[in-house]
């Protein structure tokens, strides 16, 4: 029992020192080498080169895992192209570079799953940022001048967006051309630092610009948009006006202000419009304002706010798109009159009857307005009662004596009327279309007596002449029917005439009333 008790110990003792002998520690990277620590544009095609050192012999059947962080396998820039075992503890991989406008720093290199003799797995290693990639550097973006500008300086300054890069400096070359696809150059700034650049003097014309840029890796980067803008010193002509035209009236108080368009390259082109009631144009104008137009044919205008009954003045200037300011058309003048005219006198030649006495003779009226008058349009004249219908007028011509004096001919005609006339005077228009003010006399222009008076009554004092008579007076008293001449005397005859046989002799007569 004790024999068998002591070998049971011992073999439990031995097995525990068979399980309880000393372990294997896994292989470990040594070290990594990187051929090319910073990859650029330059290094395209070429081979980038990693060796990895292990502190003891490896397993050359089995390859390690190299992998990157960020993973520029991935991306493209490197490519796997071979590995090897150079010996028992180097291993070399190969790469080819490609250019991927890739930029990223501090890139991890991870090794694992390389064995030793034993088949133990190594331990993981990362070699931390050990690769630098820049095959990347950005286009500039244009800032100005704009895409298409016009500017009135010939040595402008071109501005572009500054590039932030991971190999700092960077340099920006400007190539200027007067042709838009680049066969030549006529003008560049060479590398520069800075991110704008003033042109030398350029003609006036259209110029093409483009930027591109060049970092401390060598990296080259591609050109910028091509913008263009043109050189333009030359000022704009003068416009001409239109209308109103010069020393024009018109009745129009908000009038429409035309000019002639100029031609232009720099577009759109501005005009200055000055309207004032003095022809220097001393401030404050009466109004200004600005019109732009893109048009270099036809006209432009402008409708002014209402405009009070005076003479006023008026001239326009240009200024293109690149800032020339050119000279002043000529000044010219229009006078808005809202007013309508009125008749500020009316008479009759001969006089202001017209009796039998009349008939056939001509008969005026003159007729005097407030202002000058379109003599092209003569005024309506008509009468209260209507001595035209009656037939007592007739209308035989019209004519301005001048620009404020109209006068109107008839013919008097014996129709046996009797009237107070009044005149009525519409439609005559001034200069600038305005009709005038209609006219009614305040009282009768006319007195029209045409009826031939009656004798009413005859009263004698005597009618019966006896010889006792002689000696005594015979009184006649006569009556009209209407207001006589009393400097004429009517003719008193008898039948048979007892005047002539001496009855009676004319002593006096008279008008009594």
């Amino acid at each position: 029992m004790r024999k068998m008790a002591f070998f049971t110990t011992v073999l439990f003792f031995l097995s525990l020192v068979i399980l309880a002998g000393p372990s294997r520690a896994a292989p470990q990277v040594v070290s990594v080498n990187i051929s090319d620590t910073l990859i650029t544009e330059s290094d395209d095609g070429g081979t980038l080169t990693i060796t990895i050192t292990y502190n003891e012999d490896m397993d050359t059947s089995v390859d390690p895992d190299i992998a990157f962080d960020p993973d520029i396998v991935v991306s493209g820039t490197l490519t796997f192209n071979s590995g090897a075992w150079t010996s028992s503890r180097t291993y070399e991989a190969n790469y080819t570079i490609a250019d991927v406008d890739e930029e990223v720093s501090g890139v991890d290199v991870i090794v694992e799953n390389a064995r030793n003799l034993g088949g133990e797995k190594q331990d993981p290693y990362t070699e931390p940022d050990a690769i630098d990639v820049d095959t990347y550097i950005g286009i500039p973006t244009l800032i100005y001048p704009i895409n298409g500008e016009n500017t009135n300086d010939n040595t402008p300054i071109l501005h572009w967006q500054s590039l932030i890069d991971g190999s700092p400096p960077v340099w920006y070359y400007v190539s200027v051309s007067d042709n838009a696809t680049f066969p030549y150059e006529n003008f560049s700034s060479g590398w520069i630092t800075d991110n704008n650049w003033t042109t030398p003097n350029l003609s006036d014309g259209i110029w093409y610009w483009r930027v591109k840029a060049r970092d401390n890796a060598g990296n080259e980067g591609g050109w910028s948009s091509v913008w263009s803008f043109r050189v333009d010193t030359i000022p704009p002509a003068a416009p001409t006006l239109v209308s109103p035209s010069d020393g024009e009236n018109t009745n129009d108080n908000t009038p429409t202000l035309v000019w002639n368009n100029i031609f232009e390259n720099s577009l759109p082109v501005v005009y200055t419009i000055e309207v004032d009631t003095e022809n220097t144009f001393t401030d404050p104008l009466f109004f200004t304002t600005t019109v732009e137009n893109w048009s270099t044919t036809g006209t432009s205008s402008i409708t002014t706010p209402v405009l009070p009954s005076i003479v006023y003045y008026w001239r326009v200037r240009a200024r293109d798109n690149a800032g020339n300011e050119g000279e002043w058309s000529d000044v010219w003048s229009f006078r808005v009159d809202t007013i309508a005219p009125t008749v500020s006198g009316i008479s009759t030649v001969p006089d202001n009857v017209i009796s039998e006495s009349d008939d056939g003779t001509n008969f005026t009226i003159l007729i005097q307005f407030s202002e000058y008058m379109d003599t092209s349009v003569h005024p309506d004249i008509a009468f209260d009662p209507d001595i035209i219908s009656s037939g007592t007028l007739t209308f035989i011509s019209g004519t301005w004596n001048s620009n404020i004096l109209y006068e109107a001919n008839y013919i008097v005609s014996d129709e046996d009327e009797e009237a107070y006339v009044y005149a009525i005077v519409e439609n005559a228009r001034d200069l600038v279309g305005n009709a005038q003010v209609p006219f009614r006399t305040s009282h009768h222009l006319i007195y029209v007596d045409t009826v031939a008076p009656q004798v009413i009554d005859i009263n004698v004092s005597d009618n019966l002449i006896t010889e006792s008579d002689s000696g005594g007076t015979l009184t006649i008293t006569i009556t009209f029917s209407e207001d006589m001449d009393t400097l004429v005397a009517p003719d008193i005859a008898f039948d048979p005439d007892i005047v002539s046989s001496g009855t009676l002799t004319f002593n006096s007569g008279m008008w009594t009333s």
